[in-house]
């Protein structure tokens, strides 16, 4: 006596086992495809410059903040790439709120002052070193002096710099980069050291490398960490907006050595900012790290 054969079944699309994940690209992939953006966005502002030229009675604030807009649109563009056409996880774009401690938004806070005094000064300390890399941060003295000219500038401007760039950035930095990095089974450590050499790289400017280095740095701890966007996010914000309100009230008493990057202290007090900073950064890294629930007590 046989016995029956087993019943097969027919697919017809291949079972969810042969289904191949999307491979994260990797650092070379994500490298090219920033350079090609930087060019698009570098080519955009010099189209902007040649239309100030050509038409010299289109406003300067408009053309300047159409460039704006576009800069930051792109990199919420790449990341819409990777996600959708490139088919990675939209998990890896999530903005929810993650489980912590009372203290982590107050913590985000008083970090940015922190922040910015560490890497202004660590950018000081190399401009002491090499004075030609000196110069000013002319994209930030024309937002400011935009946003002094009316009402709808001013709007504008905040909403780009404190809404638009941080989400945009972030989504792509912290979202497309450092995370396929850390799927391709990067340490944490150089994933977090290229995404923030490609962020600090894409604002083209010398003056201030170090500082956007820095924040980057403290933007890839926190989305590392939280294992979500809203802090970066925040974080972000929170920066754009102190540099612009610092940019903004140095305009408003019309002391341009007051402008961000403008200062140069001494190397001597650079130093003591330097060790006075850094220790109070690290402080503050690690009661953030403390702030968030261990995973068996999150419910």
């Amino acid at each position: 006596m046989s016995l029956p054969e087993p019943a097969t079944t027919s697919y017809t699309t291949p079972p969810p086992e042969d289904f191949a994940a999307p491979r994260p690209p990797g650092a070379g992939a994500l490298l090219l495809f920033t350079v090609i953006f930087m060019m698009i966005q570098t080519l955009f502002m010099v189209l902007v410059l040649v239309l100030g030229r050509i038409f010299p009675f289109l406003p300067p604030t408009l053309l300047m903040l159409a460039g704006g807009v576009v800069s930051t649109l792109l990199w919420g563009f790449a990341a819409w790439f990777w996600i959708t056409v490139r088919a990675l996880p939209r998990s890896w774009l999530s903005l929810t709120v993650p489980p912590a401690r009372g203290m982590l938004w107050p913590l985000l806070l008083l970090m940015v002052p922190v922040v910015v005094v560490f890497g202004s000064n660590l950018d000081m300390l190399v401009m002491h070193a090499f004075p030609v890399l000196q110069q000013p941060d002319s994209t930030l003295q024309s937002m400011t002096e935009a946003t002094l000219e009316t009402p709808l500038a001013w709007l504008l401007v905040i909403g780009l710099a404190v809404v638009a760039a941080p989400i945009c950035e972030e989504l792509f930095f912290r979202g497309v980069v450092l995370r396929s990095l850390r799927l391709r089974r990067w340490a944490f450590l150089p994933a977090a050291l290229f995404t923030s050499a490609l962020f600090a790289a894409i604002h083209l400017k010398l003056a201030g490398f170090f500082l956007l280095f820095t924040v980057a740095a403290v933007l890839a701890l926190l989305a590392e960490h939280f294992s979500s966007l809203l802090p970066a996010v925040l974080f972000h914000a929170l920066y754009n907006a102190f540099v612009l309100a610092v940019s903004l009230g140095a305009a408003w008493m019309k002391a341009p050595e007051l402008q961000p990057f403008s200062m140069k202290p001494p190397a001597p007090v650079t130093l003591l900012l330097l060790a006075l900073s850094g220790p109070a950064l690290a402080v503050l890294l690690v009661m953030i790290r403390r702030s968030r629930p261990a995973p068996e007590s999150i419910s």
